[in-house]
């Protein structure tokens, strides 16, 4: 309340609107954008509820992934959308630092960019949900493989530790990183190269112990 000269005048709130949910707008393919001012192009994690991004981190059901095909990989490109080329790659890391066993972070970066190129949360979701089962799939049998090392001196919480380190070692390689490769193959062929995108994964270091992946989305080079 704002009172000049005798007169009293209602001033609105100008307070900054902080919920994601009231800021995220519902994106449609066939809307018009503008990129005078480009969002972030870094990892953008955001309420699963306001993005509609149904992968939560953990793995779906077992299932195989190519068959029946993603309904996202027979989805047509919308030739309404503007398909601008990304100013900067995007990229998804995985969960843990020892590579692809446990699955991506689950987010949905740039959102206004993606669904100017006509990829939608659903794509994503389904893409990093398959990625993950395929990548906990191999783990799996990996560990399945190999026998759990032998303690050494006397049993107790420290050889436990040591066991359950091992373990998880064991469980994050990228031994089946192939599989994931060839998943994503699929989907660069048949859903992100029509969109004017490609898809990869990049290792973040070459440091033995850092194993950590991303799932890249950049420009197509045609």
């Amino acid at each position: 309340m704002s009172t000049t000269r005798g007169l009293s005048i209602s001033l609105p709130d100008m307070g900054i609107i902080t919920s994601p949910s009231a800021t995220l707008k519902r994106l449609s393919p066939t809307r018009s954008f503008s990129f005078t001012h480009f969002p972030s192009v870094g990892l953008v994690r955001r309420d699963s509820k306001a993005t509609g991004l149904t992968y939560t981190g953990t793995a779906p059901p077992k299932r195989d992934p190519f068959h029946p095909s993603p309904p996202s990989l027979s989805r047509r490109p919308d030739p309404q959308c503007t398909y601008l080329s990304l100013r900067q790659s995007l990229r998804i890391p995985s969960k843990s630092k020892h590579g692809i066993g446990k699955g991506f972070v689950p987010a949905f970066p740039s959102p206004q960019l993606l669904a100017a190129h006509d990829v939608q949360p659903a794509d994503i979701s389904r893409l990093l949900e398959d990625c993950h089962l395929i990548g906990e799939l191999g783990a799996n049998q990996c560990v399945g493989a190999c026998p759990p090392p032998t303690p050494t001196g006397a049993p107790g919480l420290p050889d436990f530790l040591a066991m359950e380190a091992d373990r998880e070692r064991v469980v994050d390689a990228n031994m089946y990183e192939e599989d994931v490769l060839e998943l994503l193959e699929a989907w660069d062929e048949e859903f992100f190269a029509p969109r004017k995108l490609h898809v990869s994964i990049e290792h973040a270091s070459r440091r033995e112990s850092d194993k950590r992946v991303y799932l890249v989305i950049s420009n197509c080079e045609e």
